[in-house]
């Protein structure tokens, strides 16, 4: 319904909004695009898509340094090797025993 309206010019809206087929629906999405084009305030379409789509979830912080625990690789000439992510940021480190 958002995109059968949104390319829509004024003098459409008006038109279609006095429509007496128009359901209340249709006329509250109408008011709320007709309301963010003429404030050009964003919040009115943020408010329609939450409501069409639900709120998107805040993203949760994530600290890269501790997230995942290095793989320890054991060679067969009995080396090892630490791979992944370590608290100093190294990506790949050979440890020799």
């Amino acid at each position: 319904m958002v995109g059968k309206f949104a390319n829509l010019t004024a003098s459409q809206v008006e038109a279609i909004y006095d429509d007496p087929s128009l359901t209340l629906l249709e006329r509250c999405v109408l008011k709320i695009l007709e309301k963010a084009a003429t404030d050009g305030d964003p919040r009115y379409l943020n408010f329609l898509t939450d409501q069409l789509y639900g709120k998107l979830p805040v993203p949760k912080e994530v600290d890269l340094r501790v997230s995942n625990p290095p793989t320890i690789v054991r060679c067969l000439d009995g080396s090892t090797i630490k791979l992944g992510r370590t608290l100093d940021a190294e990506v790949v480190e050979q440890i020799e025993d």
